[in-house]
């Protein structure tokens, strides 16, 4: 374009060339060439106009390379937490502890709760030295600083070795108590002097036919008690027979407590379970006892196929008569009690409506159960805990009417005479000492670890069952 002297001229020349250096540069801001439309991009710059903080959002304005602008909220923040250490308290062995944190901008506080730690045992320290005669016991404490927590534990008597000198220990029945071979004796002469005190020494030895001896019997087990503290023996008359009445323990089993032939067991509390929880009952051995001659306990739980597959053993000895005329189930408290950590009662309740299936699985004939369902999570640790003889499930145990256990062995069994066989023995002892003829009371049987039958163990016929 000319550009002319006149004033006005120049102007228009000027406002001409102004012109098109806007388009020029209005094309450069949206990256449109000249005769495109203007697009705005608001990435030029950023002004600040209200922080964001963790209470409240921000105000932004962002700026075209044009000029133009427009405002952007700005989203809350992060809130500062700082641990308030008036505020938060460190758990303990016994307690839980809480960390409490505080924003220092807005003030919210976040609660973090912790469990609590649980004791740090040392090494078990002895208070009392076990006997022969008595347990001992044992403590630990806490590690911990500012905590006293302790825990205790009943060190098992002190086991004695088999002796020779006993001829005969039986109980009052007469039938020989089979724990006898670890009695200790000492046998003394008139004037007080010991002549046999050891475990390895033998009664062998001569006995002076002008010499009374007296016969001190010690570490009786629990449950059983002497007729009399001392015994008295001869040249004339060297065979010593001692009677040894049993009856249940009445106080609480230790921890340490185990079970073998021959031991008399705690009256311990049984929960038979019902088909309904208002069925359930609470009963003590001793209450049934009082109703049956013995007590049978299979110890089982419901996915194990050895358990299922005595089952049906069980329910047929259940139903057979003894040699009184009677059934096993109306002379011995049948029971079948759940393993201490995997059975509930609410299980419990569940197979004994429905043992089929279960037992369906394993092609197991189907049954309704009479037994008793018995749950008692101590009675079966004590059981399971008894290394040897428990070995696993299933195992039975039988205990006789004066609370001693005549049998418990681990044992899939073959026929229902595995279990009528024991009862029998059971139900004969009952018989005997309530028999009005006593004569025969004096003689005695062969020890029950002699006449207990061989044990058909479960890995012998796990793949028999499946």
């Amino acid at each position: 374009m000319k550009i002319g002297k006149t004033g006005k001229g120049l102007l228009l020349a000027v406002t001409a060339l102004a012109t098109g250096a806007m388009a020029l540069f209005l094309g450069a801001c949206g990256e449109n060439s000249a005769n495109e439309e203007h697009i705005h991009d608001y990435t030029a710059r950023r002004e600040i106009v209200t922080e964001a903080k963790c209470n409240q959002e921000g105000l932004a304005r962002d700026y075209c390379a044009c000029g133009d602008s427009k405002e952007v909220k700005l989203d809350k923040t992060e809130h500062s937490f700082q641990v308030s250490e008036e505020e938060s308290v460190a758990p303990t062995c016994t307690e839980k502890g809480t960390t409490v944190e505080i924003c220092s901008v807005c003030g919210e506080r976040k609660v973090t709760e912790h469990d609590k730690l649980g004791h740090d045992f040392g090494e078990w320290e002895t208070v009392t030295d076990p006997t022969t005669t008595k347990e001992g016991l044992k403590k630990r404490t806490c590690k911990r600083e500012g905590c006293d927590g302790e825990e205790t534990e009943t060190i098992p008597m002190i086991a004695t070795d088999k002796i020779d000198f006993v001829i005969k220990v039986q109980r009052s029945s007469g039938e020989l108590f089979p724990a006898s071979r670890g009695v200790r004796i000492s046998v003394k002469n008139s004037a007080g002097k010991e002549i046999l005190y050891s475990y390895e020494m033998s009664v062998r030895e001569a006995l002076d036919p002008d010499e009374a001896y007296d016969v001190e019997i010690t570490n009786i087990p629990k449950g059983y008690t002497l007729e009399q503290t001392t015994y008295h023996l001869t040249a004339e008359n060297p065979n010593l027979t001692v009677t040894i009445p049993a009856a249940l323990i009445s106080d609480s089993a230790p921890s340490s407590t185990t079970y073998k032939a021959g031991s008399v067991v705690y009256d311990q509390e049984l929960e038979i379970v019902g088909l309904n929880a208002s069925d359930d009952k609470t009963v003590k051995i001793s209450d049934l006892l009082k109703d049956y001659k013995a007590i049978l306990i299979n110890i089982y739980f419901r996915t194990c196929p050895g358990c299922l597959a005595e089952v049906d053993y069980l329910v047929n000895s259940y139903s057979m008569k003894s040699s009184t005329g009677k059934s096993y189930g109306d002379e011995v408290a049948m029971m079948m009690l759940g393993r201490s950590d995997t059975e509930t009662k609410e299980t419990m309740r569940t197979f004994k409506k429905n043992p089929n299936t279960y037992m369906n699985k394993y092609n197991i004939q189907a049954r309704n159960l009479p037994l008793m369902m018995a749950y008692c999570p101590e009675l079966a640790r004590i059981i399971e805990t008894s290394r040897p003889p428990f070995e696993g499930w299933p195992t039975t145990v039988i205990i006789d009417s004066e609370g001693v256990v005549i049998y418990m062995l681990t044992d899939v069994a073959r026929n229902p005479q595995h279990f009528t066989s024991q009862m029998d023995r059971a139900i004969e002892f009952y018989n005997k000492i309530h028999s009005e003829a006593k004569d025969s009371a004096n003689e005695v049987s062969s020890a029950p670890e002699a006449i207990l039958p061989e044990a058909v163990h479960f890995g012998e016929r796990k793949e028999k069952i499946g």
